[in-house]
């Protein structure tokens, strides 16, 4: 059902770049969760390098991997997480919705217990943030919306060069058992 939601999404966008030949270079990256009632876990579907974050206890845990020349490198073993901080291609992705060789959808359960949050954003907030910052405000502001204007102001502040988009998801009330 993800996958091709996804799917579809891409779909409209390519036509919308057919029919306003303007946006031809127009893209996308994306990340999606969705809960349903026979499964007994969330998932998650992702293209690009919008993330998803799983915050258990005061461990922060990215649980999407980038599709991202960096991520690639880095996995290789050709840069380090420390030289791809500043290293001039980090942000070019090797996919995104808008190309008509859309190849990679990565499609996952993702398991969670009582008292863990999820966090959905772009890499607005990622490339402002340490994972260490955005754990800090995760483990201290309670309320979802409070929590996310938190980290947006936060990403702001810090410069703000692209979109920032959060999503913060309590997945299971404190008085639920483990899905």
């Amino acid at each position: 059902m993800l996958k091709q939601a996804l799917i579809d999404a891409n779909e409209a966008i390519l036509t919308d770049q057919r029919l306003h030949p303007e946006r031809a270079d127009m893209g996308t990256t994306v990340v999606v969760l969705t809960f349903r009632r026979q499964d007994d876990h969330p998932w998650c579907a992702h293209v690009g390098d919008s993330r998803l974050y799983r915050l258990r206890g005061h461990q922060l845990e990215q649980i999407t991997e980038d599709h991202t020349w960096i991520a690639r490198a880095i996995r290789e073993g050709e840069l380090t997480p420390a030289q791809s901080r500043s290293h001039p291609w980090r942000h070019v992705l090797s996919q995104c919705l808008g190309r008509e060789d859309l190849a990679q959808i990565d499609v996952q359960p993702i398991e969670v217990q009582v008292g863990d949050r999820l966090l959905m954003c772009s890499d607005g907030l990622t490339e402002e943030l340490s994972d260490h910052l955005i754990a800090s405000h995760l483990k201290s502001i309670r309320a979802c919306e409070a929590a996310a204007t938190a980290l947006i102001n936060s990403a702001k502040e810090r410069g703000g060069r692209d979109n920032i988009t959060v999503i913060i998801v309590n997945p299971m009330p404190p008085s639920a058992g483990t899905l």
